[in-house]
């Protein structure tokens, strides 16, 4: 029997292939001999598939059918999208252009096909992943993903942004670009490798092939098939570590090719290759520095994040001493002394006369300038630590099961280095916009209104009061910065949200979403961006507006939330946060037309906002955070259900809703958002099985969501928010009860009820709507026990 290959050793093989096949058909062979940068069990893979016999099946499943040109039918459409041309074919598939099929609006596309050939569970599956990282990253500087999905015969397909540009190395070659041009591509580069990072995705082949140029040098990073999410400890397997080598020589760290599990500093060293590339031979002394520090042989001795390696290259063009060059006073006097022309200009005739005391001057200059270096060190170090710990290692550590315990004190740790930002008075913009920005990142995770947090909401809302500070203070002193200005929206968005489920401020919150028109009121560069935090500011308006019980008012902003939705463009339409929020809007429509007591509209709404959800999950675009939004989408639209007497098809939409919480709490039952969402699914559901006459399952349901929510009320007595969700489940169950034809329970849980909502009135204030709805049900039918 013929030993099966190694999944891994077959797709490394079928990538070298690809990489070959770029090579005059003469020199394939020889290029995959002579490739130094694969194992020889690679390599000699690589061989038999560009020999093997065309016309064999087994061949065109392994990737045989690379080795002739591109012979099989040109698609007239996939998708939505009409074929155009084929733009170029590789080992592994196809890339067409293509165009949106509809006339709605113009779209050119680039679309990539695995061959049907090809068609396996691996190759699926790192499509599939490439889908899922693509829709994460929404970067001016990198090829945004606008769909994916799979042909009528069952071929995964990506549909791209069409980037009309050159390789890089193309680009050198034409253009013959300046010094200065040069250095400004490697930045673009490095920024959007930075925000790859900071959504925990490493490139795994950052090559010159890999970064088009565009019209007005603008550069984009392309080619995500081999990237993957940074992975905890151990999860790095024997495949994705022969999927995940870069597959040109010079560009690959050396601990790649020993097997060692990936991290961001093989992307560093990458950047390294990058620069030496862009720049070429006569590349200055302290640029070469750079290069050969990110660069290293031992990660730990490289750069240890790219914005490190960033501000170095900065350092350089601002004059400034470049720490991997030289670390000599002489130096650092040398490189102050041409950053400062002007000032050494106009004393050098008094240098002169007080030649006498120069070394007196001099030895306090060099006093002066190791305390500033050393100062800028540690700061560089706090900045650094802080950023890595809210916007990577967090993450990373929230999806491991049960670790709110290490969030905690991640947390708490990355409290203290943000407040040392916060408290330079010298910091530059830059550093007092990611302190901001820090602080709203904190807030969010220890008590912000979604699930997934620590449920430390005290601490959340003085986390995003210290955010509007810093944030609100650098918009006031620099109004033209668009970063400011976007960043103080998202802000007053969170904000205006907190108003509605943690503190009950109506008022507040809508002052909050007011407040984002006024900031967004400009002609903005991004104006996809823009337009999104608009429709955000609708939305939280209409949402605290609909709590005030004004459900016109409320109506009238999602309406004009979801026209501004209309205005975006496809790609930012196809991220998670766009997704995210354009269902929050049909969810939140949804929950309003039942306030208005149309429940068929309720139900068409929740539905709007289902699909949304779980087509974006099918195309690949998933998270915790949408698995607990459509959670619960399915809670509105199962109790609508119920209500309208439509109990068969309530209780599945609930049992999913219970199902995605039961799932998010197992994974860390000391997740208190989670599990108050899980109590809120549980409780609803409980009564629906009361509708189905299911009413033993229902009152034992019931009571489990009770005890639930007494639990965290009594860990938190100071959260209004649990203490009335307590009033609400004894209003449930009394329900439930009466409904089972046990009048005395009954009675028993709506007073219990109407005794909670009477103690919640007198601390902290009842809302219009608790008054009026749930407390004056409960009231009303204990009156009749």
């Amino acid at each position: 029997m013929k030993r099966a290959i190694p999944a891994a050793i077959e797709l490394a093989a079928m990538e070298l292939l690809e990489t070959a096949m770029e090579q005059p058909k003469a020199s394939r062979e020889e290029f995959i001999k002579n490739y130094l940068d694969a194992p020889d069990e690679v390599c000699q893979r690589a061989l038999q598939l560009l020999t093997a016999d065309h016309h064999s099946s087994a061949a065109l499943r392994t990737g045989g059918a690379a080795d002739h040109e591109y012979d099989e039918v040109l698609p007239k459409q996939i998708g939505a999208y009409r074929i155009l041309r084929l733009l170029g074919r590789g080992g592994m598939g196809a890339v067409f252009l293509g165009e949106r099929a509809s006339d709605d609006f113009e779209h050119v596309v680039a679309i990539k096909v695995i061959k049907q050939a090809l068609i396996s569970e691996s190759l699926i599956g790192r499509f599939r992943r490439e889908r899922q990282i693509l829709a994460q990253l929404n970067h001016p500087h990198i090829a945004h993903f606008y769909d994916g999905g799979e042909t009528e015969n069952g071929s995964p397909y990506i549909v791209m942004e069409y980037v009309d540009g050159i390789p890089v190395t193309t680009w050198i070659k034409q253009q013959n670009p300046d010094f200065d041009r040069r250095l400004r591509l490697f930045l673009q580069i490095c920024d959007a490798v930075e925000f790859a990072h900071q959504h925990l995705v490493i490139h795994r082949d950052l090559t010159p092939s890999n970064v088009l140029v565009a019209e007005g040098d603008q550069a984009k990073l392309i080619d995500f098939g081999i990237s993957r999410p940074q992975t905890a400890q151990g999860e790095d397997s024997a495949a994705s570590t022969f999927s995940g080598l870069s597959l040109t020589p010079g560009f690959a760290a050396p601990e790649r090719m020993a097997g060692v599990e990936a991290n961001t500093l093989i992307d560093i060293f990458s950047l390294g290759s990058l620069l030496k590339a862009l720049l070429g031979d006569e590349m200055p002394a302290e640029l070469t520095a750079i290069s050969e520090k990110a660069q290293e042989p031992d990660p730990a001795e490289r750069y240890p994040t790219v914005s490190a390696l960033k501000e170095a290259v900065i350092d350089w063009q601002e004059q400034r001493p470049v720490a991997a060059y030289s670390s000599s006073a002489w130096y650092r006097f040398r490189k102050f002394v041409r950053r400062e022309r002007i000032i050494v200009g106009a004393t050098a005739a008094i240098s002169l006369a007080l030649l006498g005391g120069i070394g007196g001057i001099g030895w306090a200059y060099n006093q002066a300038e190791n305390a500033r270096a050393e100062a800028e060190q540690r700061f560089r170090e706090t900045r650094s630590i802080a950023n890595i710990m809210m916007f990577e290692v967090y993450d990373t550590v929230n999806a491991v099961p049960g670790s709110t315990s290490a969030r905690r004190l991640l947390a708490e740790t990355a409290q203290k280095y943000l407040d040392t930002l916060a408290a330079d008075p010298n910091a530059p913009d830059a550093v007092k916009l990611e302190a901001g920005l820090g602080y709203m990142r904190l807030a969010d995770v220890i008590g912000g209104t979604g699930g997934g947090t620590l449920g430390l909401r005290d601490e959340a809302l003085r986390n995003y009061g210290r955010s509007d500070e810093i944030l609100t203070a650098l918009h006031r002193a620099n109004p033209a910065s668009e970063a400011n200005a976007l960043a103080l929206a998202e802000l007053r968005f969170k904000r205006s949200g907190t108003m509605v489920h943690i503190t009950e401020d109506y008022e507040a919150g809508i002052v909050f979403a007011q407040s984002i028109g006024k900031i967004l009121d400009r002609d903005c560069a991004d104006k996809d961006q823009c337009t999104l935090g608009r429709a955000k500011a609708f939305l939280a308006e209409g949402e605290n507006f609909m709590w005030l019980e004004q459900p016109d008012t409320a109506l009238a902003n999602f309406d004009r939330a979801l026209d501004a939705f209309r205005e975006l463009g496809p790609a930012i339409r196809k991220t998670e946060d766009a997704i995210r929020t354009e269902a929050q809007v049909y969810r939140q429509k949804s929950k309003n037309y039942h306030f208005m007591d149309d429940k068929e509209k309720t139900v068409e709404q929740a539905d709007i906002a289902r699909k949304l959800l779980e087509g974006a999950i099918a195309r690949g675009i998933a998270s915790v955070a949408m698995e607990r939004d459509l959670a619960g989408v399915e809670f509105m639209r199962g109790g609508t259900l119920d209500e309208l007497g439509r109990t068969k098809e309530a209780i599945p939409a609930l049992d999913t809703s219970y199902a995605i919480m039961q799932r998010l709490v197992a994974h860390d039952a000391q997740d208190l958002g989670s599990l108050r969402l899980l109590a809120i699914a549980g409780g609803q559901r409980a009564l629906t099985l009361a509708s189905a006459g299911r009413f033993g399952e229902a009152i034992e349901n019931g009571r489990a969501m009770l005890a639930i929510r007494q639990q965290l009320s009594t860990d938190h007595p100071d959260q209004s928010g649990y203490f009335r969700d307590v009033a609400i489940q004894y209003k449930d169950l009394g329900d439930i009860y009466k409904r089972s034809g046990q009048q005395t329970e009954a009675c028993r849980y709506f007073k219990l009820s109407v005794v909670q909502f009477e103690a919640l009135d007198s601390r902290w204030e009842m809302s219009d709507f608790d008054r009026n709805r749930p407390y004056a049900y409960a009231q009303h039918a204990s009156k009749n026990c």
